[in-house]
């Protein structure tokens, strides 16, 4: 069992009393079977994964979960009971002029569980493409999204793209709009979006 706190030290032990500051380093940390969990507080992003690289169908991450669990072995990553966890990524603007759009988490492992955490804030900073994403699947199978909310994204709350046998439980996703893209202000921020 691990923890993570927004006032934590990622070269601490990652326990209770010295938790981890980041979800990537608990990710690093994590094995199947494992808990990783976030103690409540806002976990403030200002930078992504990576460069945009120009081009306007490019997309920076945030959060990028692609470390797998296994089968009746999920990795889990919750809210330490009774607190809520919130991931702001209203301060990512790294996006190369403005060109890319954004993803707060992208999920492309497996065989995880995620429960009471609440992401909000993602920007789309142009209208030259469609809109970014609060949480977005793409790739991974045999998961478990639950009591997730999804709030004040530019763009969909929840998307999925790719993978299979994925379980969206009790989330909430709500007053996400795509002001800023190319289809007009509006058009593409699905609550939750099964593409």
């Amino acid at each position: 069992t691990y923890y993570v706190a927004p006032n934590g030290s990622d070269t601490a032990a990652g326990s209770e009393s010295a938790p981890f500051a980041t979800w990537a380093h608990a990710q690093t940390a994590a094995s199947a079977g494992d808990t990783v969990y976030f103690r409540g507080g806002r976990y403030a992003y200002t930078t992504a994964t990576s460069t945009c690289g120009g081009s306007t169908s490019a997309t920076v991450d945030s959060v990028v979960l692609s470390k797998s669990g296994a089968s009746g072995s999920l990795i889990n990553y919750f809210a330490y009971p009774g607190e809520t966890p919130v991931f702001d990524f209203s301060g990512v603007t790294d996006m190369s002029n403005y060109n890319c759009r954004h993803t707060g988490v992208r999920v492309t492992g497996s065989w995880l569980h995620l429960k009471g955490l609440e992401f909000t804030g993602v920007l789309q900073l142009n209208n030259l493409n469609h809109e970014s994403w609060g949480f977005y699947v793409y790739g991974g199978s045999n998961n478990i999204f639950e009591v997730l909310n999804a709030h004040h994204n530019m763009g969909p709350g929840f998307f999925l793209q790719r993978g299979g046998n994925n379980l969206f439980l009790n989330c909430d996703s709500h007053e996400n709009e795509d002001t800023l893209t190319s289809n007009g202000d509006g058009q593409s921020a699905d609550g939750f979006g099964c593409h």
